[in-house]
């Protein structure tokens, strides 16, 4: 009978490590998120519309309000505000914009990628959902290793 509560417990404290780390994971990418993310693609059904793009960027608060592109036909605005938030979805996370009438307005799965150029960290991020694909990347001036390793980890 003890053989059998040390596992019970065993498989408690896996499972609230577990839960822990996708929580820890959730938090890290909050916190990661917030600041400014040049576009470099995106796709909406699947024909490129970065050109009609008021401007090639968006940024997340940390307060979760943000700030998108508009659309350069959108005679209204050229940049629209909204709020984001991210949640957790099986094993991947979901970046949603909640923004009227707003291109980006959507749920996205999200995936990282760290890399290097001249020199400079760097981190890629996919957002994709059922009608659109973005490719964005943030630029470090001083990186964390850790904070890099970590991303790395994300997707797995």
């Amino acid at each position: 009978k003890s053989n059998f509560m040390k596992f019970k417990l065993s498989i408690l404290i896996a499972v609230i490590l577990l839960f822990n780390s996708c929580d820890d994971k959730k938090k890290f990418i909050e916190n990661f998120l917030p600041k400014y993310w040049v576009i470099l693609g995106i796709e909406k059904n699947e024909i490129n519309v970065l050109q009609e793009l008021s401007i090639n960027s968006f940024s997340l608060m940390e307060d979760g309000t943000c700030h998108l592109p508009g659309m350069l036909s959108d005679e209204l605005s050229k940049k629209d505000d909204g709020v984001w938030r991210i949640e957790k979805s099986k094993s991947n996370y979901k970046l949603i914009f909640d923004v009227h009438e707003n291109l980006l307005s959507d749920t996205f799965l999200v995936n990282f990628q760290t890399d290097t150029v001249n020199s400079v960290p760097v981190v890629s991020m996919l957002m994709e959902s059922r009608t659109c694909k973005v490719w964005a990347v943030k630029q470090f001036e001083r990186p964390d290793p850790n904070k890099m390793k970590v991303l790395e980890k994300i997707n797995n």
